[in-house]
């Protein structure tokens, strides 16, 4: 007896090559905030910003001036942790699902008082529970906007993904069991203010199939069909 044995069907078009095909849309902003409104909602694109830890407005305002001085504001934090304890729990958070996008980086500006604690943590989730560490910032000079940036391309788990969120949180000084006043000589209190301007999330948006390639895509499920359950 003679067995004929049927080859396999393969789909001729990968996975890579649908991606290759489509091409990228390049760089574009997820979400941003510029306080200008002075109120928390996103100015363009989605997500939250929030106190956490304990942190709250400013006896002297929620909002002040920003970055371009008269017009511009900036969102003005205080009640940061008493001294040598909560270290990196308290300061603000920003939720951004990356959905549909890679190569995600963020970028901010940030102003301190002069008994404000001097270090600035960078904190990201991926799933919203667990906090990683992914970078410390000293501010050395008090009452000055600083610019800082974070590329988050090599963190697995970033891109397109729902539940991505950072926070920007008070450390204790490097080495120590206590916080540092930003301005040198002064002594950290938890009436210092921390103050964010421009805080900004982009990425690259992820290709999507060009409709041939999805047509492609559909003559060959059908095929495959056909040939696992023959009529």
């Amino acid at each position: 007896m003679i067995t004929t044995m049927m080859k396999p069907f393969r789909l001729l078009v990968p996975l890579a090559g649908v991606a290759a095909l489509a091409g990228s849309a390049g760089a574009a902003a997820i979400a941003t905030w510029n306080f200008n409104d002075q109120d928390l909602i996103v100015d363009a694109g989605a997500g939250t910003a929030s106190y956490v830890g304990g942190t709250k407005a400013s006896s002297s305002g929620a909002f002040a001036s920003g970055v371009g001085g008269t017009g511009d504001y900036g969102w003005n934090t205080s009640s940061y942790p008493a001294q040598s304890t909560a270290d990196q729990t308290a300061g603000v958070q920003f939720t951004v699902g990356t959905n549909g996008y890679t190569g995600i980086a963020l970028s901010w500006q940030q102003r301190h008082s002069n008994t404000a604690a001097n270090n600035v943590v960078l904190l990201y989730t991926l799933d919203g529970t667990a906090w990683l560490s992914a970078q410390s910032y000293v501010a050395d000079v008090s009452d000055s906007w600083k610019s800082w940036t974070y590329d988050f391309a090599g963190v697995a788990g970033a891109s397109d993904n729902a539940d991505f969120a950072v926070r920007l949180v008070a450390g204790f000084a490097a080495g120590g069991g206590s916080y540092l006043a930003t301005k040198s000589g002064s002594t950290y209190s938890t009436s210092g203010t921390w103050r964010f301007d421009n805080v900004a999330f982009s990425g690259t948006a992820l290709p999507a199939p060009e409709p041939a390639t999805l047509a492609l895509l559909g003559i060959g499920a059908t095929a495959l069909l056909r040939r696992r359950h023959p009529a």
